[in-house]
């Protein structure tokens, strides 16, 4: 896994740049309240083997910082994404049922995500618009000693759900999308892909209609090493040209020191290391909130 690693659509097309013959469909429109829309689309295999990401579509809605957004820019959200959810859930009728899988260890507050949100859906047997809605989480892996897919696939088999949407959270690129974003597609989660511990997927053929959800909630230091760095207006090269010129000048020793210092602390590396927000307890309860009234309210089931 590269040190600037990130599962976010619009990074991973970024940072490989794009020529006309793997040039991907993408549309972008400004909704409210600073919140923003941004769709891709997946559609060759040349764009699959690039990207590395399946064919399919892929949403992504930036959204302000909910630690100090109001009522009503929540409400915004919620609004927004439920507009976006029902377009990849589709027309739901009295035989739709609906399986939400939330992903994560719930013991580790920035993996929780998917736990927190599955504990507030309004579960049903049966309804009154005959919509089944059912929820599970499957724990990980280092927990229960069974691979994630087949908890899944083995509920799947049993309950046969026409529609499937998971929840996790992500790894970013950029520490400025961290809790501010809200990925969706319709190609399925990879439990543990984010921090390099990548099981089998989970998704496509399970069921008929797919949705995926995430929010970038870790970072690996690396990549937020590399962001400060470039922020800054340093990089490794620039370093190296510096150290070049100034090693030739016997009058700038303790620069020359200090710019060695820099170019070591740039090569440190951190591909272990994981950050996530000092707030990510209060920010995950508000967006599993706010994906949970969202799932809740486009079933039509709320309390």
């Amino acid at each position: 896994m590269h040190k600037n690693y990130t599962e976010l659509i619009n990074e991973i097309i970024s940072s490989m740049g794009e020529s006309s013959s793997d040039m991907v469909q993408s549309e972008r429109h400004k909704l409210s309240n600073d919140i923003q829309c941004e769709t891709y689309n997946i559609t060759t295999d040349e764009q699959v083997q690039k990207y590395h990401r399946e064919k399919g579509r892929y949403t992504l809605l930036s959204i302000p910082d909910i630690l100090y957004a109001s009522k009503c820019v929540i409400d915004d959200i919620v609004r927004h994404l439920k507009t976006i959810i029902k377009s990849y859930v589709g027309r739901l009728s009295d035989k739709s049922k609906i399986l939400v899988v939330g992903l994560g260890n719930r013991h580790i507050s920035s993996d929780s995500l998917g736990t927190k949100v599955v504990s507030k859906i309004n579960v049903t047997v049966t309804q009154s618009n005959g919509i089944r809605l059912m929820a599970m989480c499957p724990s990980v892996m280092g927990l229960t000693g069974i691979e994630t897919y087949d908890i899944v696939s083995g509920v799947i088999e049993k309950v046969k759900p026409t529609h499937l949407i998971i929840i996790d959270c992500l790894c970013a690129g950029a520490v400025d999308r961290l809790g501010k974003s809200i990925q969706l597609s319709n190609t399925g989660l990879c439990p543990g892909s984010g921090i390099g511990n990548k099981r089998k997927c989970i998704g496509i053929g399970l069921a008929k209609n797919i949705l995926s959800i995430g929010v970038p909630l870790l970072i690996y230091a690396n990549t937020f090493l590399d962001s400060a760095c470039a922020d800054a207006g340093l990089s490794f090269s620039e370093i190296s040209t510096i150290m070049q010129k100034v090693r030739k000048s016997k009058n700038l020793r303790d620069f020359y020191c200090f710019a060695e210092h820099v170019k070591k602390l740039y090569n440190i590396d951190f591909e272990d290391l994981i950050v996530s927000p000092k707030d990510v307890d209060e920010c995950v309860n508000i967006l599993s909130d706010i994906i949970s009234t969202s799932i809740n309210e486009v079933v039509g089931l709320t309390e």
